[in-house]
């Protein structure tokens, strides 16, 4: 049961992740996130997407914490670290 826990963690910080960066693309860099995307990667601003849109991922990591969910929580911090890799290999 903990694995399972430890793996939703870590689709919990992917799909937090995704939605920081489309808000943060939609509403202040004005692009359109699926049409753009492309050209997001191709200028390096993809890195910084992610690593902004990541910042959702810290009120996640306080509220599991403080509902005692520590394997929810562990995955949400190992999602990030895996975002950070792959946003510096991009």
């Amino acid at each position: 049961m903990r694995i399972l826990e430890f793996i939703v963690g870590i689709i919990f910080a992917f799909i937090c992740t995704f939605i920081g960066g489309y808000l943060y693309t939609q509403f202040v860099v004005n692009l359109d996130f699926f049409s753009d995307f492309k050209m997001l990667f191709s200028t390096d601003i993809g890195s910084k997407v992610i690593a902004i849109g990541s910042l959702l991922n810290i009120p996640l990591v306080y509220f599991l914490l403080n509902k005692y969910k520590y394997d929810l929580g562990k995955g949400v911090i190992f999602g990030l670290i895996v975002l950070v890799i792959i946003s510096q290999l991009i």
